[in-house]
């Protein structure tokens, strides 16, 4: 066993398992980047609250062109390449901005905004389970 590291006896399952020990100031370290995680999330939330406009922004003009022209959707339309890229989801977000809000950009950016919880939520729940051995309520950790 090299330094620093500890065998945790998981006594349910009676299994041993290896895993790095922590030291204090690596927890402070964690507490103060969650922190900062938590302000930049409200910072980012304030700016988007408070610099909202329901006008368009540069591809959605384009998308506002198609349905002002008269050209209904269609599945062609929803998988057209524009540039490199092909929008078929933001597209689908798009009408239903339209369709249930009026075009007034509050469900893109919701749907945005919840879309990275998801994603906060998806990498701590990946980064605790394939993120290392750590010491369970019920199991201890021997020196």
């Amino acid at each position: 066993m090299k330094r620093g590291q500890s065998i945790v006896i998981d006594e349910s399952k009676g299994e041993a398992m290896m895993f790095r020990a922590q030291s204090p100031d690596s927890a402070w370290l964690s507490i103060a980047v969650l922190f900062c995680g938590a302000g930049a999330i409200c910072a980012s939330a304030y700016i988007v609250v408070s610099t909202y406009s329901a006008l368009p922004h540069w591809d959605e003009w384009a998308f506002f062109d198609h349905l002002a022209t008269g050209k209904a959707w269609s599945l062609q339309w929803l998988w057209a390449q524009h540039n490199e890229h092909r929008f078929f989801v933001p597209k689908l977000f798009f009408l239903a901005d339209v369709q249930f809000f009026h075009g007034t950009q509050k469900f893109l950016l919701a749907s945005i905004f919840l879309i990275q919880l998801f994603h906060i939520a998806l990498l701590s729940f990946s980064l605790r389970a394939l993120g290392g051995c750590a010491a369970q309520p019920g199991e201890r950790a021997l020196d």
